[in-house]
């Protein structure tokens, strides 16, 4: 697998510390206000949403979504350009990795020819006529949507109106086989500890094989990767993080700082492959993300207002996001990990030290992540407090 990592400038290669630490803060903010047990977000399906966005800004908004991308506008372009062109080359046997963007436009809409050019060549979006609002409109949008999250994401419900004039889609799907995938007779059912004084049961699995792991004693957690299938004969660099604390009743929010950029890559520096004993719980989450009380908590407020400045979207209608949302879907089990993530912006016109094997057992709540250790990208990640949820 080619990483982007082997071609691009030292200058070009710090943008990817800008997106790690946007994905920190967006999963930081996220857990905060997440009601369930489990939760799960794409911080690239929205990093890259947001990118497309900032193309079409000017003014104080166009400020606003540089910070929050933590890049100047060159450096945003070049940043969302290498990320996209990473992810495209990651597909290969035992790991499939597809991304799309989309650019649906009001029927009766009028953008500037530049901005939809530089959807189609920046961010190879897919550019369509929608009639918002209707059933046929609703059809077109969600067939698209099912197609390139290979059925995991059917439609994106209660979207769009008649007053919406365009609406930007990021979609990412990926299914990767373990490389050393668990035996499905070593699946059993077992205790899981939600709390100190509650259980329930739920389908575990185990294996015992040589994995990178880490120990922070000073903190309290273990953290090991679980690598997927790369190309036959080449080292693969998309795994899953999983950070476990050491006492079953932590809260998880408490270990969100260590996903931080610098502090994650620190961790995976010093990991050593370790003969471990993994229990892991098959698990499946689904989300629902309204994404505009957190963008706001990180900054953002002209986009969502009648201040709003798009005048690189269209010179004749004045423009504002009124809705912006994430739909994702993470599915772990014996063969490996299948994940989907749709994020929607809805843009409307307005008015002006030992031998045996090492113990890793997720049998308590745990946070987990899809990375790639080689340029950072953190495609998923998420927090399991019940696999049963």
């Amino acid at each position: 697998m080619k990483c982007i990592f082997n071609t691009i400038s030292r200058k070009e290669r710090q943008h990817y510390n800008n997106s790690g630490d946007f994905g920190h803060s967006l999963f930081k903010y996220y857990v905060d206000r997440c009601p369930g047990p489990n939760c799960v977000i794409s911080p690239v399906s929205v990093f890259l949403c947001m990118s497309m966005l900032e193309r079409g800004a000017n003014g104080a908004t166009k400020t606003e979504l540089e910070k929050l991308l933590y890049s100047s506008s060159e450096g945003s372009e070049s940043e969302s350009q290498n990320i996209m062109k990473t992810l495209k080359e990651s597909s290969v046997p035992g790991f499939i990795l597809n991304l799309a963007n989309g650019l649906f436009l009001q029927e009766v809409f009028e953008p500037l020819p530049d901005f939809v050019s530089e959807m189609r060549t920046d961010f190879n979006a897919h550019v369509d006529f929608v009639n918002f609002g209707s059933v046929e409109g609703m059809k077109k949008l969600n067939a698209w949507v099912k197609k390139e999250t290979n059925g995991k994401v059917k439609e994106i419900t209660d979207y769009g109106s008649d007053e919406t004039v365009l609406a930007l889609i990021n979609a990412v799907y990926m299914k990767g086989k373990w490389s050393s995938s668990f035996m499905d007779d070593n699946t059993w059912k077992c205790d899981f500890h939600v709390s100190r004084s509650t259980t329930v049961k739920t389908d575990m699995m185990r294996q015992t094989n040589k994995f990178y792991y880490v120990r922070d004693e000073e903190a309290n957690f273990s953290l090991a990767f679980l690598p997927y299938s790369g190309m036959l004969g080449k080292k693969s660099f998309w795994e899953m993080g999983i950070l476990l604390p050491d006492d079953m009743g932590s809260d998880l929010k408490d270990f969100v700082q260590y996903l931080e950029q610098g502090s994650l890559t620190s961790l995976r520096q010093r990991a050593r492959k370790e003969n471990l004993d993994v229990w892991m719980p098959k698990f499946r989450v689904e989300t629902s993300i309204d994404l505009i009380p957190i963008l706001k908590l990180m900054g953002v407020e002209a986009a969502f207002s009648n201040r709003a400045q798009f005048p690189n979207i269209s010179r004749n209608v004045h423009t504002k996001v009124s809705k912006m949302l994430q739909k994702c879907y993470v599915d772990v089990d014996e063969k490996g990990t299948e994940a989907a993530a749709v994020t929607v912006v809805d843009t409307r016109e307005y008015c002006l030290g030992y031998n045996g094997p090492i113990l890793f057992q997720m049998t308590s709540p745990f946070i987990f992540f899809i990375r790639n250790s080689r340029c950072g990208i953190v495609l998923f990640c998420g927090c399991v407090s019940d696999p049963t949820a």
